[in-house]
């Protein structure tokens, strides 16, 4: 499932996303039950992009999809960058419209057998940070309505999150994004998937945050730049 956050202040937007992928086997018992297991295929798979320079983009969900005409699955991450080629004449519409676009390009790729893929786009539009859900079934595209201005917004395992804004509300406070700075924002979404990854780990639940957590921003005067990228491979020297 993993988890991606993105924190909107008025010093810029930070991306989070941890790096890892599970993948859950069927069992079956002698009895004939059958069981479902969780286990970790990667603690390095990158969950956060850039999307037309201008964009950052969170997948969560399904991590390939098996639609290729060759039958050969692809990443999510390859077909957003291959989005990047073929979009690129879309970069200056607006981010509802961009996302509606890579959603429905990685869509034409989604066989039958494919789950759900979200995906969190963020950036800026008339001078005001907004992000945008999309989610992608075998079925077709859902896009929610952007959400501009100051705010948080996660896709994937937000239960630990939503527990925190319950507990906020009870005690009438709320997350002062309002005056976070830019490292602010990279520390709030850091500690969004760091407590959901410990709380699964020192609380005996199935593991699907984990690995590293990559972090980007985009801020008025720079478009999508990577600020920790522990999910990529440096080439040796």
């Amino acid at each position: 499932m993993s988890m991606v956050a993105t924190v909107r202040t008025p010093a810029g937007i930070a991306l989070v996303g941890d790096t890892l992928t599970s993948i859950t086997r069927t069992q079956v018992k002698p009895d004939g039950t059958k069981t479902e297991q969780m286990y970790p295929a990667s603690h390095t798979a990158t969950k956060v992009f850039e999307f037309l320079e201008r964009f950052g983009v969170g997948a969560t969900g399904q991590p390939f999809v098996d639609g290729a005409p060759n039958g050969v699955p692809r990443s999510i991450g390859s077909l957003i960058r291959r989005a990047n080629k073929s979009l690129a004449a879309i970069k200056g519409k607006p981010i509802k419209t961009c996302a509606n676009r890579l959603a429905e390009f990685i869509h034409q790729h989604v066989g039958q057998t494919s789950g759900m893929i979200e995906l969190l786009v963020c950036g800026y539009q008339n001078d005001v940070p907004v992000s945008v859900t999309a989610r992608i079934t075998k079925d077709g595209v859902s896009l929610e309505e952007p959400n501009p201005g100051l705010g948080i917004a996660v896709i994937g395992e937000g239960f630990v999150g939503q527990a925190l804004w319950d507990l906020a509300t009870a005690r009438k406070t709320e997350p002062a994004v309002l005056f976070c700075s830019l490292r602010d924002a990279i520390d709030h979404g850091t500690f969004l998937v760091a407590v959901t990854r410990d709380y699964q780990r020192f609380f005996q639940e199935p593991q699907t945050v984990g690995g590293g957590i990559d972090v980007a921003t985009i801020t008025r005067q720079e478009e999508f730049t990577w600020v920790k990228r522990s999910s990529h491979v440096q080439p040796e020297k």
